[in-house]
């Protein structure tokens, strides 16, 4: 399934399932402006089945660092959860489940 989105200064951005990919992942970053939610809702099966590392931005928006760790956790996969803080204020925040 494909959507389209409209995140950032007017420009629309298609994606895709991960799962349709066919690929191996290792590994899943992603800092992409508030949207590290709803892009985790689409890794979910990628998630669960390869259980790959996950560097996951949640300084986006205020609820991402309560609701980001919970969603991960709910995938049912034994991950160690560490934070890192980057800078000197609010941002650059990252959570990683090892």
């Amino acid at each position: 399934m494909t959507r389209h989105f409209q995140p950032y200064m007017g420009r629309s951005v298609s994606t895709g399932c991960f799962s349709i990919l066919q690929k191996e992942f290792y590994t899943i970053k992603m800092d992409i402006e508030g949207g590290e939610y709803n892009a985790l809702l689409g890794a979910a099966q990628t998630i669960r089945m390869q259980q790959p590392a996950l560097a996951i931005s949640v300084y986006h928006e205020f609820n991402d660092f309560f609701q980001i760790p919970g969603l991960i956790r709910d995938y049912g996969v034994e991950y160690k959860y560490f934070l890192r803080h980057y800078a000197w204020n609010s941002s650059e925040t990252i959570l990683y489940a090892i």
